[in-house]
């Protein structure tokens, strides 16, 4: 019985989360621009889910429902859970104009990416620096 309503549950969750991902989700709609170039965006899209459950021990719940569904059916009564999360990020835009596409990166510059691009020419100057 446990089996059957966990399965129910993951389907129910992964049902739930196709119906908000789909393939216009990641490429969307094309855009159009004034002067005919064709811009389409692209996305980073990362989700996860879980669920779980199992029986709950009837006979030491004071509820005389839980213990009568025991006693009617043969099996504990089941308790369970499911969730699921869903990230959208924008990567980038495909551009194409003309005889020209190219793939224009969307880029997030915290302060730990800024230092890291910046510390080989930051270390290069302070050898300079040094031998100088």
């Amino acid at each position: 019985m446990e089996g059957n309503n966990i399965n129910g549950m993951m389907d129910t969750t992964l049902d739930k989360i196709k119906s908000m991902v789909d393939v216009n989700t990641i490429v969307g709609d094309p855009i159009i621009s004034h002067d005919n170039t064709l811009i389409v965006p692209i996305s980073k899209v990362t989700f996860g889910f879980f669920s779980g459950g199992g029986e709950v021990d009837a006979s030491k719940q004071k509820s005389e429902k839980a213990q009568e569904e025991v006693a009617k059916n043969g099996a504990y009564p089941f308790a369970g859970g499911a969730g699921a999360g869903v990230t959208l990020q924008p990567i980038g835009f495909i551009v194409a104009s003309g005889n020209n596409i190219t793939m224009l990166p969307v880029t997030y510059n915290s302060t730990v990416e800024r230092l890291v691009e910046t510390l080989p020419n930051t270390i290069t100057q302070l050898k300079d620096a040094i031998k100088n």
